[in-house]
């Protein structure tokens, strides 16, 4: 029809147009239902495969740079990895040696890994990240800390002696598709502890910072805590949210013993890491092996199925947990960017006496001080701003006159981390609850595959799972309604001799039912 118009003339041409952009402006409108209908919360719906991929280019954007500018990363933490958006949610195990750090992994794995030594003496001289992986094999520091694409990428800081101490047993279990576990050496006394060869505490605070849950592994046995271990207790506090204690080998002591040694366990923690809250205890015995005293069976059983259960809610809330990571992250970045702007002001002030001025800001009074005027000033947080008797001493390795000055540029990335944590971080989690929804709607149950595989010991009994499965059908049944189920009066009427239930089975009549009476239901029962 456009072919023949253009022989025929303007006149035609304009009418055979105006047709056209009739035709092509009811096009869309005819056929609007199927061509929009893939868009929307069917085939745009986020998942946490996106949600990581959008937070890992707002850190790229909008928090490294600064990070850099500020040094942060130098000071403080180092910059995250690509890898670390992508890694599983990582478990650590802390504890005196001999408490069962390594027989805990192999209990939750069924088996044990490559290298992997059980016994009295110290047996783990080395940290292992235990991995999933389609063959069994062990990757050594060096190498494993080469790949960039790891989340042990930055651990090479640490030096050759560290990284000999380091390596990777990757091995095809189920647990390990949703976790990785990390076995330390055990905290050692005296001499033996300091002359590790590396920087210990260090390691062991990467490994907290990286962690989404540390499991504090205390002996029933030796509740005795070292100078060492008390150290390391107290490097993790800044992340007590993280932390679990487990006390393990509970089947070794009587149940009136374990009252008293879960007293002490709780009073030896508390005064090593002083909190509000009190942290979430685990009581149980983590290898498969059979039980010595009975007396407290269900309680251990029932706090192993809690234990299981937190370490499955892991892998759900890990995109989560790194949100949260971010958010955290860029709060501490603006408090020390706005903070290392203070320290130089104060020096350059100075006509003279430079020196003696940066001398009496790196000391935790000046310090102390100086977060006061900084938070006033820009409205912070003091959680926000780290230790001032640890930054004192990472301060007197600078010049303040050399630190990040305003400028248009600072304040255009400042603005940029403000969008950060006001817009864009709320929005990923509003995206993040509609997937959350998403997956409690399709009633996936992964509980089962974190359960232990038992050789030696009994299954856990069914009545112990009982409130779990209530929980999930959305019945909440009272307490004493499970007494009642449990007990001999509530079972079926086969497995009761009396004369009522006879009649009510009809093996007697009225008559003969009648002399006896029924007996007293207890006090609990329903009439």
């Amino acid at each position: 029809h456009l072919v023949r118009s253009s022989a025929t003339g303007g006149a035609h041409r304009a009418s055979t147009m105006r047709s056209v952009s009739f035709l092509l402006f009811m096009a869309p409108v005819a056929t609007a239902s199927p061509v929009m209908a893939g868009f929307g919360s069917g085939m745009t719906a986020p998942t946490d495969t996106d949600i990581l991929e959008k937070l890992q280019s707002l850190y790229a954007e909008k928090l490294r740079p600064l990070e850099k500018k500020s040094r942060y990363n130098e000071m403080a933490e180092p910059a995250l990895s690509d890898a670390w958006f992508e890694a599983k949610p990582m478990v650590l195990l802390i504890g005196q040696y001999s408490v069962g750090k390594t027989s805990f992994i192999n209990y939750l794995l069924g088996r044990g890994f490559a290298g992997s030594r059980v016994g009295p003496e110290m047996t783990t001289d080395r940290f292992v990240a235990v991995m999933y992986g389609d063959a069994e094999k062990t990757t050594p520091g060096n190498a494993l800390t080469s790949q960039p694409d790891t989340p042990f990428h930055s651990l090479k800081k640490y030096g050759t002696n560290f990284l000999n101490r380091l390596e990777a047993a990757a091995l095809p279990s189920p647990i390990l598709k949703r976790v990785t576990l990390v076995d330390s050496p055990g905290v050692l006394s005296g001499e033996k502890q300091r002359d590790r060869g590396y920087d210990y505490n260090g390691v062991v605070t990467w490994f907290a910072q990286h962690s989404d849950r540390i499991l504090l592994l205390f002996d029933a046995y030796k509740l005795d805590l070292s100078d060492e271990f008390k150290d390391v207790m107290k490097l993790i506090q800044a992340y007590d949210k993280k932390v679990r204690v487990v006390l393990n080998k509970a089947d070794g002591v009587s149940p009136q013993d374990l009252m008293r040694v879960y007293g002490a366990l709780m009073w030896n923690v508390g005064g090593v890491i002083p909190s509000a809250e009190v942290p979430r205890v685990y009581i149980g015995s983590f290898w498969d092996r059979p039980w010595q005293n009975t007396g407290m069976l269900d309680l251990m059983e029932a706090e192993e199925n809690d234990l299981i259960e937190d370490l499955v809610t892991m892998p759900q809330n890990n995109v989560m947990n790194k949100i949260n990571e971010i958010a955290r992250r860029a709060r501490v970045v603006e408090a020390h960017t706005h903070l290392l702007a203070h320290l130089r002001a104060k020096v350059v002030a100075k006509w003279y006496g430079k020196r003696e001025e940066q001398a009496r800001l790196c000391t935790p009074e000046g310090l102390l001080a100086a977060y006061e005027q900084v938070q006033r000033e820009h409205d912070l947080s003091r959680g926000d701003f780290p230790l001032p008797s640890r930054m004192a001493s990472v301060l007197r390795a600078y010049d303040f006159t050399d630190f990040y000055k305003p400028s248009v540029e600072r304040s255009k990335k400042l603005k940029a981390l403000r969008e950060l944590t006001e817009c864009d971080i709320p929005e990923l989690i509003t995206r993040l609850h509609s997937v959350q929804k998403r997956r409690q709607a399709s009633k996936a149950s992964i509980v089962e595959g974190f359960r232990p595989l038992r050789n030696v010991r009994p299954p856990p009994p069914d009545h112990l799972f009982e409130k779990k499965l209530e929980r999930q059908a959305g019945v909440a049944q009272p307490s004493v309604l499970r007494a009642m189920r449990a007990s001999p009066w509530a079972q079926p009427s086969s497995h009761i001799s009396s004369p009522a239930a006879a009649l009510r089975r009809g093996e007697l009549s009225a008559a003969e039912a009648a002399p006896e009476a029924a007996p007293a239901p207890p006090p609990y029962s329903v009439a």
